[in-house]
């Protein structure tokens, strides 16, 4: 059997609940002690691994030292039902066929039967009917966030040396502070600053053009990770069914600032605004781990680009992102997949909350992302445009602010240039235009201006939808378009 992931296990006392409950490394185990093993990182999603993979047996393998007690149980929304108890002595091995049990979740835990006994690790072992041999590149677009990207890749450093030989890693340094690396399977090169779609994207190229791996994944700079959420992914993608071989795989996103938070599972675009599933979820219980596995299929469904892990094979058929700078790509590229995206407990990062980053600018690419993702989004036309482009300006107007009317107002302006003009400048000298816009004055003929333009932009959808269109068909289906907007063509 091949290995699929380890146990992992955490001190900290915010993240210690997703672990391994009970336990503490370094501590000694007594008698009546409980190590319990069905939380966030630790459990197996035995539905999902089911239906997504041709996982045919299943083992837990343990290393530990004196006498314990385990016990195995199935977890659904109708409750718990005890799957298999047994007392055992020194390092434990225990299978099952997956054919012979159902779940959402397959856990244990176990007890210490004496005092001195150790636990030293273990991990889920499986056998595939079907399974490849899979590379994936991690991408990670950074600006000037050199603590957590640091921390980051000496995490997936560490992988690499521990034999992780399928994974390769690249940071597109969009900020150029870090200094540029070569080393093998570990690569830093700069890049223009065209925030996030090309930080992304020039990853993707990067891949692409040296064809060494099979899935790019897709992380922002921001995130902290836990590592088994790598080699998870990795065991889930070599065995998927050929069904779900052109899915991306989702990561969630938890809290920084309350560990066991998550903020949100997969997501989708209704109509004229964004849904979460799994939003503000306590995912230390195990009640909700079962229902954060059961996630409604929904049309538009994307996966959050914290942690998206896409196959080389879909980015050469659908083609590349759109040139957003940030705010909208991600969801844009997932609906266009036109697949449904693979989720599981145990595969998400610790990211910022995003309440701390608001400002002008940033909302105006918000606004700007959401009102172009109408032209791409399924069920998607003039009356959602309309529902939304009138629903931000109210947003707007009841904010009361005159520098969230201007900035709302220039956003429907550059909607309807359309990508072909907004892209004839670099996205850097764009993004500096409206910095200097949002710090020259503003007066109140902003309201009167901001009104005109959303009914102005409302009647000119049809001909800006159609400029849309066209433009994802003829610039975007191969790499031409991006290599020069970057200047990586000479």
């Amino acid at each position: 059997m091949d290995r699929l992931y380890a146990f992992s296990h955490q001190n900290d006392e915010k993240r210690a609940p997703l672990y391994i409950k009970g336990f503490h490394d370094g501590a000694a185990i007594k008698r009546g002690q409980k190590l319990d093993f069905s939380t966030y990182f630790n459990v197996f999603s035995l539905q999902k691994w089911k239906e997504y993979t041709t996982l045919d047996q299943l083992a837990v393998r343990l290393n530990t030292k004196g006498n314990f007690r385990i016990k195995f149980s199935l977890y659904s929304e109708y409750g718990v039902q005890i799957l298999h108890e047994e007392d055992f002595t020194g390092p434990y091995e225990h299978g099952f066929y997956t054919k012979d049990i159902d779940g959402i979740l397959l856990g244990f835990e176990m007890a210490a039967l004496e005092d001195g006994c150790e636990y030293h690790g273990g991990a889920y072992y499986g056998q595939f009917v079907e399974s490849r041999d899979v590379a994936i590149g991690v991408g990670i677009c950074t600006y000037k966030r050199e603590t957590y990207v640091r921390k980051t890749m000496s995490a997936l450093k560490d992988l690499q040396e521990a034999g992780a030989s399928w994974l390769h890693v690249l940071v597109v340094d969009n900020g150029n502070s870090l200094d540029e690396v070569a080393e093998g399977r570990m690569r830093v090169l700069a890049n223009r600053n065209f925030g996030g779609s090309g930080g992304f994207t020039r990853a993707m190229l990067e891949y692409n053009d040296d064809d060494s791996v099979d899935y790019v994944l897709l992380m922002d700079d921001d995130i902290d990770l836990e590592p088994t959420v790598l080699e998870r992914s990795h065991a889930l993608l070599c065995g998927l069914r050929k069904e779900y071989q052109d899915s991306f795989l989702a990561g969630a996103m938890l809290s920084l600032d309350c560990p066991v938070m998550q903020r949100e599972n997969i997501a989708w675009w209704q109509s004229f605004r964004r849904q979460a599933w799994g939003k503000d979820v306590d995912v230390s219980e195990v009640a909700s781990l079962v229902s954060n596995e059961q996630a409604a299929g929904h049309e538009n469904q994307y996966g959050g680009w914290w942690f998206c892990c896409i196959p080389v094979k879909r980015i050469r058929e659908i083609g590349y992102p759109l040139p957003m700078f940030i705010k909208g790509d991600d969801m844009e590229y997932g609906i266009r997949n036109h697949r449904p995206i693979l989720a599981m407990n145990g595969i998400g990062v610790w990211h910022e909350d995003f309440v701390g980053k608001f400002s002008p600018v940033i909302n105006y690419y918000s606004d700007r992302g959401m009102l172009i993702l109408n032209s791409y989004a399924d069920g998607c036309g003039w009356g959602t445009f309309a529902v939304s482009a009138i629903g931000r300006l109210a947003r707007s107007l009841l904010q009361g602010k005159l520098l969230a009317l201007k900035m709302y107002a220039q956003a429907l302006k550059d909607y309807d240039k359309g990508f072909y003009e907004l892209t004839r400048i670099g996205a850097d000298e764009k993004m500096a235009r409206l910095i200097e816009q949002s710090k020259s004055p503003t007066s109140c003929l902003v309201i009167l201006q901001v009104l005109w333009q959303t009914l102005s932009t409302i009647l000119g959808y049809p001909a800006s939808h159609a400029k849309y269109k066209e433009f994802m068909s003829d610039k975007l289906m191969d790499d031409r378009f991006w290599k020069e907007y970057l200047g990586l063509l000479k």
